[in-house]
């Protein structure tokens, strides 16, 4: 939980903490992007951490990096965790350690440890299609008997339609 205490300090940490630069670069695809490694983050906090009274601690605890701040003037404990990934090589291993903890700092304290261009490779995020009901279907199946055309490739544009729902539409005979 945040305490007044911790929010003066979180506040106060992130008026001091300097610009931290981003001395890491990736390249995937036709991304190229640069970041802070977490040596560098943890070198420019330490100073500014320990001014505003906080400490910042990474322990791994059951499969799990956890981020823990402490604020010293009262005590109170501010805490994330995350899974960590299931891997058969330990470098592999080692490499999701330094990514997670690098993520989970940064955000823990608020601050900025890479260039925003994460979106820029995304795919749309596509809105899940609904299952289509019994009352909708029969009502399909009259606008299919009416002889209204292309019905089916409509309804496969908003449902998630199910081969019997398909085969059920496609049989129906059209009044003449």
């Amino acid at each position: 939980m945040i305490t007044i205490e911790m929010a003066k300090a979180l506040s106060k940490f992130q008026s001091i903490c300097p610009e931290i630069n981003l001395d890491g670069k990736v390249s995937f695809g036709k991304t190229d992007f640069r970041y802070a490694t977490l040596p560098n983050i943890i070198t420019k906090t330490r100073k500014p951490l320990e001014e505003a009274g906080l400490v910042v601690s990474q322990p791994m605890i059951g499969g799990k990096i956890n981020t823990v701040l402490v604020c010293i003037a009262d005590g109170s404990v501010l805490t994330s965790e995350m899974d960590l990934p299931e891997r058969t090589k330990l470098q592999d291993t080692g490499g999701d350690i330094t990514y997670l903890r690098r993520y989970m700092y940064v955000s823990m304290l608020g601050i900025v440890g890479e260039e925003d261009k994460d979106a820029e490779n995304m795919e749309p995020i596509k809105p899940s299609k609904k299952k289509m009901s019994k009352d909708l279907l029969e009502k399909a199946k009259a606008r299919i008997k009416a002889g209204e055309v292309a019905v089916v490739e409509r309804l496969n544009e908003f449902f998630e339609l199910t081969t019997e729902q398909v085969i059920e539409l496609q049989s129906v005979d059209v009044d003449s």
